[in-house]
């Protein structure tokens, strides 16, 4: 579309757990690996209070795995945190060990970190160009992205594609510009919403249909891969 692209990704609390794995480094320090069963990968390097061996850590996974796996990472999240709060006089070893590491992977996430943008540099050269200071206003929308995330999680709540006319929608911080959204979907539900920002007067005719089918396509492969 030559115009800026925003997308809000999958929370992660949506995902479910396939394994967890640590994995020794030099000093006071694990590799901590998660994998969910929708394929993403997230790892963190967490400080101990102790060295641990390799087979140490193999075992407080194989724990961790046989406790949690495919279970929603939101419902792990509870029962760590849960479970550190309890009595720890009465927690063995191996879960005390297994719960202290994983919880370092288990922090939420920022909102700003669930906002992917591309194409910002369209902006400055697409057809329409408003004034400088909306340009700029625009700019540092998608740069601070909380204001931005406003837009995308009303649009996440709508069926099907929705279109923010700049000032005129209430939403002054479009000033000039328009979006264009729509949410996509997998497995039957919203786990995200994807689309465009450009000035007010973009080719909608063209913009909208390319809007509406990557956000099906995009739905369509993340059922596939889900399978």
């Amino acid at each position: 579309t030559r115009l800026a692209s925003v997308v809000v990704m999958p929370a992660q609390s949506e995902a479910t757990l396939h394994q967890l794995e640590y994995l020794p480094l030099s000093g006071e320090r694990v590799l901590v690996i998660l994998v969910t069963e929708n394929g993403r990968v997230q790892n963190r390097v967490i400080h101990t209070d102790k060295e641990y061996g390799a087979a140490e850590l193999v075992e407080a996974a194989n724990y961790f795995n046989e406790r949690f796996s495919h279970l929603p990472l939101s419902e792990v999240k509870r029962e760590i945190m849960r479970e550190i709060v309890s009595d720890r006089e009465e927690m063995n070893r191996l879960l005390d060990v297994t719960l202290n590491m994983a919880k370092a992977l288990f922090e939420e996430e920022a909102d700003e970190d669930k906002v992917k943008i591309s194409g910002e540099s369209h902006l400055f050269d697409t057809p329409g160009l408003n004034s400088v200071e909306q340009l700029r206003d625009v700019m540092d929308m998608l740069k601070q992205k909380q204001d931005l995330l406003t837009l995308l999680d009303k649009s996440m709540k709508a069926d099907g594609i929705q279109i923010f006319f700049g000032e005129e929608s209430g939403y002054e911080m479009l000033g000039g510009y328009s979006m264009v959204a729509r949410p996509y979907h997998a497995e039957g539900r919203v786990i995200g919403t994807l689309g465009v920002i450009g000035p007010a007067r973009i080719a909608y005719r063209e913009v909208i249909p390319v809007v509406d089918v990557t956000a099906k396509l995009l739905g369509q492969a993340l059922d596939r891969h889900l399978l």
